[in-house]
């Protein structure tokens, strides 16, 4: 069975999730959940632009497969240090940088 990209990414920042990941940053569930609802039709936008040509697509794979992400770990896995929480927004931050090039500004 095949499922949207964004079902995907709404299945594993499930509630649960977020009162994880707003816990582990000592942040509001609702700022943290109302961010979250932002940026995973962002990704998923930008994720979809990015692999309508194959060079895209590459770049996109090579991202995927070079970052914390790439392993699967929990979102407490992600957030539990300070200097894992600086390796995550970093590698976010690079993924927003891929998918977004010079209007990444405008996305923030």
């Amino acid at each position: 069975m095949t499922t949207l990209p964004l079902d995907h990414l709404w299945s594993v920042f499930n509630p649960s999730a977020v009162n994880e990941l707003a816990r582990s940053l000592n942040e509001n569930k609702a700022n943290t959940q109302k961010a979250i609802d932002g940026l995973l039709p962002t990704v998923t936008a930008g994720v979809m632009n990015r692999v309508t040509d194959r060079a895209g697509a590459n770049v996109l794979y090579q991202l995927l497969t070079n970052t914390l992400f790439a392993t699967e770990p929990t979102i407490s896995q992600l957030v539990d240090t300070s200097s894992e929480r600086q390796k995550a927004a970093e590698s976010g931050n690079d993924l927003l940088r891929k998918l977004y090039d010079q209007r990444i500004h405008q996305v923030a």
